[in-house]
């Protein structure tokens, strides 16, 4: 199988461009922009050497100079804006290509429950990559993130992620896509049924639906065999029964992942034993040496054939086609940033921010109000970017965002994210006083919150909590930004909010914009951690006994609304099994083929313009047990629902076949009769 692999921003200033009219490849087939895909990659790969096939199973390639071609670096992240890495350079600030857009993490964007946001961000961060690879031979980044988390529910994962695919891989044709978009993930020891049922759902969205060029193994293991080295996964799941067999797919390790099958898996007995193992279980690509260190040495030793590496190695298409027929060549630094993709990541920042708790005090007045300021991350910038991010162009912190907004604001930090000092306090506790309203920003920051670093506590770090406590003894009104504790008037959940995470903060505290978004994850006390004692308990919203502290998909608003079913309610539809499933046969896969569309009909009964997030949940007692309290079927955003209007706006909630069937044991999905089957309320 010859794939086509994109050289992504390659780290090179001064080799000429592939020589297709005079140079070495001019006769060669790969310079036929009319030939097959296929064809083209096979006539070049046949030209290279067992060393020069080698080298081009890595991040960094070192060029070849008989054929012209440069050296480049695949590694490049995007997980919400384009991030820095070894395959991408940002320039000095004030030259051109020294920042990027810098949007909401992905837990924010899966707080607003907007798939068509979600897609207009991935499309601005791809439309950028490719414009940063203006100043180098490139066609299309390789991604080593697809997304860290959007929430827990595998259907809203699923279509949070089938719509970043689609915005970011956007094609021009069938030949050329933006970028290619790639999905890690971490899958554990879990049975057939968990796998199916919700491990591998956004996996299977993004690679069978939303068809992501690339996929990523990662460093850990699936059901004792690590995930680089798992052929079952790799071959049997990814590409046998999801299809990911075409001329633009290719799978690529995470940096290093192929030494961990070695270390500290010990899956093998060395590095080279990793390297075959990777090759031979279907890995294309290597983040990081192992291959290129280890495979010559592994086919002088008959360990791997030439086929096999001639088969991973894959090459540019784009690369060797005119660049006048290559519409995403043509983007320039212009197109990094624009005030379109400010607007719109200051939307997004907006549009996640979740209102738990509010008794009168938000929308604050602007004349008038002495706004006092205190927490750790009041005036955070970097901060404000999550993890994998890139150069921001500006980063609107929340103290510059409320001054801006016209607030006569007093800021004091009191405290660091995790100090256990109250020295801070006091100086605190009078601007408290001496202000109309309080406003307290704090939570988890990087020092706490990061890759390779898991919290045994849920609760806040340091001696926060007892800052909030002593502050809402003062009296004032008081709002509570991020998380929150202690006895508050009002609480909001904003995350990491992005470049203009300040701006969008002060537009929903003043009412500019109002709070619409949704929890995508539950809020849970300390009892749901695991112990000695029960293990894990079940802590998923679709199992959970108990009371959470806020639920899956809650979020207030500023105003009230009419919500009503258009027709008959889901609970009062019935359906024949049979006549379903002969329906579905049209779809793309029988699980993809609708069910029903809910009309459910909203009035905003306030004074205050707001969109609304209207979420459909089903459950059912028919099939194997255990089964789920209630599990996410369906949702949508309606937008901009004006107060005092007669005529409502409908939302259209499409509940797919999938949404509704049962696994068993075996991880095969099964429509069971019995009631209700269908959607069971409406979450608003």
């Amino acid at each position: 199988m010859f794939l086509l692999r994109a050289i992504a921003l390659p780290l090179v200033a001064s080799v000429g461009f592939p020589g297709c009219i005079n140079g070495p490849l001019a006769s060669n087939l790969v310079c036929d922009p009319t030939a097959p895909i296929a064809a083209r990659a096979e006539a070049l790969v046949k030209e290279f050497t067992v060393l020069e096939l080698v080298a081009n199973l890595g991040n960094r390639n070192p060029g070849f100079g008989r054929f012209r071609l440069p050296e480049y670096d695949w590694a490049n992240e995007a997980l919400h804006g384009l991030a820095s890495a070894s395959g991408t350079k940002f320039q000095p600030a004030g030259q051109n290509f020294s920042s990027a857009t810098s949007c909401p993490v992905p837990i924010n964007l899966g707080a607003t429950f907007h798939a068509a946001l979600v897609k207009q961000v991935a499309s601005v961060t791809s439309t950028e990559a490719r414009a940063f690879n203006n100043f180098g031979f490139a066609e299309k980044p390789r991604w080593g993130r697809g997304l860290e988390v959007a929430g827990e529910d595998p259907m809203h994962v699923a279509r949070y992620a089938r719509n970043f695919v689609l915005g970011l891989q956007g094609k021009v044709g069938d030949r050329y896509l933006k970028v290619a978009a790639d999905w890690r993930g971490s899958m554990r020891v879990v049975g057939a049924r968990d796998m199916a049922e919700y491990y591998a759902v956004p996996f299977q969205a993004c690679v069978r639906d939303a068809r992501a060029a690339s996929v990523m193994c990662s460093y850990n293991a699936v059901n004792g065999v690590p995930a680089c080295a798992s052929s079952y996964v790799m071959q049997d799941v990814l590409r046998d029964h999801w299809g990911f067999n075409g001329v633009d797919n290719w799978i690529v390790s995470d940096c290093d992942s192929i030494h961990n099958i070695f270390n500290p898996h010990h899956f093998v007995e060395s590095d080279m034993l990793a390297a075959v193992a990777a090759l031979k279980a279907g890995v294309d690509l290597n983040c990081g040496p192992t291959y290129q260190r280890h495979l010559e040495s592994a086919f002088d030793a008959s360990l791997v054939t030439e086929a096999e590496l001639r088969q991973a190695v894959r090459t540019l298409l784009g690369y060797f086609d005119p660049p006048d027929a290559q519409p995403y060549r043509k983007l320039t630094w212009a197109d990094v940033n624009p005030q379109s993709a400010q607007d719109l990541a200051r939307k997004a920042a907006a549009e996640s921010i979740v209102l738990l708790k509010n008794d009168g005090v938000l929308p604050i007045r602007r004349s008038g109000s002495k706004i006092a300021m205190i927490g750790p991350l009041v005036n955070a910038t970097i901060q404000m970017q999550g993890n994998y991010h890139g150069v921001a162009p500006f980063l609107v912190s929340h103290l510059q965002g409320m001054t801006e907004a016209g607030f006569d604001v007093t800021f004091v930090q009191g405290m660091n994210t995790s100090s256990t000092s109250d020295k801070g306090f006091a100086i605190a506790l009078e601007a408290a006083a001496s202000a109309d309203v309080v406003i307290y920003v704090g939570g988890l920051d990087h020092s706490v919150e990061a890759e390779s670093m898991d919290r045994t506590a849920i609760t806040w770090p340091g001696n926060q909590l007892e800052l909030i406590k002593q502050l809402a003894e003062v009296g004032k009104p008081f709002v509570v930004v991020q998380m929150g504790g202690g006895q508050v008037h009002a609480l909001v959940w904003a995350g990491y909010l992005g470049q203009s995470g300040g701006n969008a903060l002060a537009d929903v505290l003043r009412g500019v914009v109002s709070s619409a978004g949704r929890l995508p994850i539950p809020m849970t006390d300390m009892t749901l951690r695991p112990n000695v004692g029960t293990s894990s308990p079940r802590r998923k919203y679709k199992w959970h006994t108990g009371t959470p502290v806020y639920e899956f998909g809650f979020g207030l608003h500023y105003t009230s609304f009419d919500v009503q079913w258009n027709g008959r309610s889901a609970q009062r539809r019935r359906y024949d099994i049979q006549v379903l499933v002969a329906a579905g046969r049209k779809a793309p896969h029988l699980d993809l083929a609708l069910l029903d569309t809910f009309q459910v009909s909203a009035k905003n009964t306030g004074r205050v313009t707001s969109d609304y997030d209207v979420l459909l949940f089903s459950s059912t007692k028919a099939g194997p047990p255990p089964a789920a309290l209630k599990e996410l079927a369906s949702y949508d955003r309606i937008l901009s629902l004006q107060p005092g209007r007669r005529k409502a706006k409908t939302a259209s909630l499409e509940v797919i076949l999938g949404s509704l069937a049962r696994v068993d044991d075996n991880g095969d999905r099964h429509l069971y009769p019995g009631a209700p089957q269908t959607p069971s309320r409406v979450y608003g």
